[in-house]
């Protein structure tokens, strides 16, 4: 019993200090992989101690919590790979969390939701040289040249005029680039 339970414990973080992190809100992803993987062993521990003659052993059996709601709460939410820090993402699971998954496919597909636009304004205005671009001061925008500047659309708004282009923005792209900022 002794080398079974040693066995076991060998495989377990600490939990004390594990805690401390979590209770300062310090703890890192991969604090709660740690913390997750240690409270998978306590039906285990709980076991081997169930039904044995010593008193001692009886008394930490009753006292040991496995903690069911918390283990399923964090096996349910961690990411199969946790990384070292919190900013570099893919911490949760994807379908954990509906608006966490709407942001992950904004951050992953946000080019590919610029080409499809591009290609779809350049369609509806016939402004084949039309460019959908992005900067730090005026956000998303489309771009036009001069020479085309009589086939620009009503619905489009201008935002910068330069020496031989003119930049608009459109609702749609205001509402996408107001979704990116949020995300």
């Amino acid at each position: 019993l002794c080398r079974d339970l040693r066995d076991q414990l060998n495989n377990a973080y600490d939990l004390q200090r594990l805690s401390a992190r979590v209770a300062t809100l310090r703890a890192t992803p991969r604090d709660l992989d740690a913390l997750a993987q240690t409270l998978e062993l306590l039906p285990k521990l709980k076991a081997k101690l169930s039904g044995r003659q010593s008193n001692l052993l009886s008394m930490l059996e009753a006292r040991l919590d496995l903690c069911p709601e918390l283990r399923a709460e964090i096996s349910s939410s961690l990411g199969e790979e946790p990384p070292l820090t919190t900013s570099e993402g893919g911490i949760f699971r994807d379908g954990f969390d509906a608006r966490l998954d709407e942001l992950r496919d904004l951050a992953r597909g946000g080019k590919k939701w610029i080409a499809e636009y591009q290609a779809r304004e350049i369609e509806r205005t016939g402004i084949t040289s039309m460019k959908v671009g992005f900067n730090k001061v005026f956000g998303y925008y489309l771009e036009v040249t001069a020479a085309n500047r009589d086939k620009v659309p009503d619905d489009y708004i201008r935002k910068q005029t330069l020496k031989n282009q003119e930049r608009f923005i459109t609702p749609e792209l205001k509402e996408y680039e107001d979704k990116v900022l949020r995300a």
